[in-house]
């Protein structure tokens, strides 16, 4: 079975992360009472306003307005730092930074410290699940095959979220896929990281086409563009 980004979102709107029953896609939830199932879907560089739901007219983006309107919408929220590595290992461990031991957005940030568990190890010590990974990991390999606690069902490819987020897409469809017709593992819950990198691609857009600052290339869109923030500089 396969589905396209778009197409697993859509699957994945639902009014709960733990995920139940579609039409097309049997998300066979744990037997166990407080074991959903658990969907954790990332996406990279994307403003808290890049969503239909949340007033803006210029993006439609119908399937993450449904999970939204669905669970939790967490308005006043903060990451524990600017760039990517670093909040990468906060949001995998729930520590800091200073803590994880990835300081910069290189490779030289090196590995999570030694002993500190990741969410995919926790859940799976503490919770039985099976803790499955697929995308961009970048804690500090970008796209890593070997990430501890996590069987990693594909790393991507490339920078570029075109290339890599199909990629991603399918093989985590084809993960529940596979699990509803075994039904021995439909007493064991999952917890599935489906890590994308679009919207990144804006950036290698912006690279290309403002070579000169000063003037828009595409002059008949400019009127139709959104106003920059207040306190653009």
């Amino acid at each position: 079975m396969k589905l396209h980004r778009r197409d697993f979102l859509k699957a994945s709107a639902l009014p709960m992360m733990g995920l139940s029953l579609t039409s097309k896609l049997s998300l066979a939830a744990s037997q166990k009472p407080g074991r959903p199932n658990i969907l954790l879907v990332i996406t990279d560089q994307h403003h808290h306003k890049a969503f239909g739901c949340m007033g803006n007219k210029y993006l439609n983006t119908p399937n993450f307005d449904e999970i939204i309107k669905g669970g939790v919408s967490f308005r006043n929220a903060y990451s524990t730092n600017p760039v990517c590595i670093p909040a990468r290992s906060s949001m995998f461990t729930g520590r800091m930074p200073t803590e994880t031991g990835n300081w910069f957005n290189s490779a030289r940030s090196g590995v999570i410290e030694k002993g500190m568990p990741t969410l995919g190890q926790w859940l799976s010590d503490h919770g039985g699940y099976e803790s499955v990974y697929a995308g961009k990991w970048h804690v500090p390999v970008c796209h890593d095959f070997n990430i501890e606690g996590f069987d990693v069902l594909t790393a991507g490819q490339h920078h570029w979220g075109d290339v890599s987020d199909e990629m991603v897409s399918v093989a985590c469809s084809n993960y529940i896929y596979n699990r509803c017709m075994e039904k021995d593992k439909q007493q064991q819950p999952f917890f599935m990281v489906c890590s994308l990198i679009q919207p990144h691609d804006i950036c290698k857009w912006l690279n290309i086409n403002t070579n000169n600052k000063d003037t828009f290339r595409y002059a008949d869109v400019a009127e139709n563009t959104p106003e920059l923030p207040g306190n653009f500089d």
